[in-house]
């Protein structure tokens, strides 16, 4: 995520007095690198999430088959390679630059459905919730980082530097990946044999994989709920992590190392409230033994809720202090349905997790394209800057109304017909 949001940094200063300052709802055309307008920028922000669509189904079926350490590895390596030549191609065209983050975001597409698949063989039933939390939580820490770590960059060393340094870290980061990882825990070199009976006690999978049950999951009503739900939460979390150094510029005037810094506060909230109520999700589960698509629907529905509450008083109270607040409880919130609405895929059927994740990261995304894409429009299209922000707070709004009502009907946390059609007449062995 550092890799994805190192360019919404790095914008500011390449657009520097051309669409991102202004002054009195005036822009200043002059000494700007690029002259790109806000649809331009929209339209560059929207390539990655383009490609991130094209190749979630098959990093899904690609994890399933050769595991997903290969997969994932692969997928951030070249993602990381091609930030180091953004520079280059900036310079060269604006097409360039959106092929290669639309590329980008093709091998970026690689990450949810395999790590769902790795901690399908690694997690016990009853920490599944907080431990696929806290992987996810990454994306908020990556923003954290790669927003504060681009603003200082781009201040002292310039926006060029931004795409070296994540990239070339997160090329060596790559490296230690390989090194150490493993895809199951029969495979690792030093697990201990307490934790290695720990987890093959609490946890089933069948030894042998099997054909993959598309009809039956294909029109599986809690599936498609997943779906839904996920283009909800993603909206709002895409919008807002991509977003806020422009809403901080827009409506503030802040320059773009304190937007970089002010917006990496709602994406640490988001972190924070993902493996935080993830945690809390399995206690309840399994403390108080309440079902778990009661808990799926209770965290899943009341972030997104909770998350309305809070874009409402955003748009009453447009003052910085008030706005940075509001946007931590967003994100926080958005933490909160996240952590469960990630997991829900290996509730409903373990064995074909990353396939469901692909499926339904696939389809999120199209509103990580669609979103900055329509915020550039609107932003170039409206005459008041509050007005613009306001428009797209009541769209995140509706969007969240939608996919909550839709979960509370249709969503489950219970293991479904075609995973248990699937092993009909074959018991589940324990991994040996």
């Amino acid at each position: 995520y550092a890799l994805r949001v190192n360019i919404t940094v790095a914008l500011l200063l390449m657009t520097k007095n051309t669409s991102f300052y202004y002054v009195n709802n005036s822009s200043n055309g002059s000494n700007a690198e690029f002259n790109w307008d806000f649809s331009i920028q929209g339209y560059i922000l929207a390539a990655s999430y383009l490609g991130n669509c094209l190749t979630q189904l098959p990093s899904g079926l690609l994890a399933r088959r050769f595991g997903g350490k290969n997969v994932f590895g692969v997928g951030i390596l070249v993602y990381s390679l091609l930030s180091l030549l953004n520079p280059f191609l900036s310079h060269h065209s604006v097409y360039l630059l959106i092929i290669s983050r639309f590329i980008q975001g093709a091998f970026e597409g690689f990450t949810y459905p395999t790590v769902l698949e790795m901690w399908s063989k690694w997690a016990p039933q009853q920490e599944k919730t907080f431990l696929v939390s806290i992987s996810f939580a990454g994306t908020g820490i990556g923003n954290v980082f790669g927003l504060i770590f681009s603003g200082i960059v781009a201040k002292y060393l310039g926006w060029q530097a931004v795409f070296y340094l994540t990239g070339g870290i997160s090329s060596l980061w790559c490296i230690v990946w390989f090194i150490i990882i493993s895809d199951t825990p029969e495979s690792h070199p030093s697990i201990n044999h307490s934790e290695l009976s720990y987890i093959q006690e609490n946890i089933e999978r069948n030894l042998k994989q099997r054909p993959i049950p598309w009809i039956n999951l294909l029109t599986s009503l809690p599936f498609w709920a997943i779906v839904i739900i996920h283009f909800s939460c993603d909206w709002g979390t895409i919008t807002w992590m991509t977003e806020l150094p422009s809403f901080m510029e827009t409506i503030y005037a802040f320059d773009y190392e304190i937007s970089a810094f002010l917006a990496a506060l709602p994406s640490a909230a988001f972190s924070v409230g993902s493996f935080t109520m993830g945690k809390l999700a399995d206690i309840i589960r399994t403390r108080y033994n309440v079902s778990t698509t009661i808990v799926r629907k209770l965290f899943c529905t009341g972030g997104l809720f909770l998350q309305m509450v809070c874009l409402v008083a955003g748009c009453v109270w447009f003052k910085p202090e008030y706005s940075i607040v509001i946007f931590v409880l967003v994100l926080s919130f958005n933490g909160m349905s996240w952590s469960n609405i990630s997991v829900n895929p290996i509730d409903l059927s373990p064995e074909n997790a990353a396939v469901m994740m692909g499926i339904s990261n696939c389809i999120a995304n199209f509103g990580g394209m669609i979103s900055p894409a329509l915020t550039g429009i609107i932003l170039n299209n409206v005459s008041s800057w509050i007005n613009c922000w306001k428009i797209i707070i009541y769209i995140n709004i509706a969007i969240n109304v939608i996919g909550g009502f839709i979960y509370i009907i249709l969503g489950s946390g219970e293991n479904q017909d075609f995973e248990k059609e699937q092993t009909c007449g074959e018991k589940p062995q324990k991994a040996k």
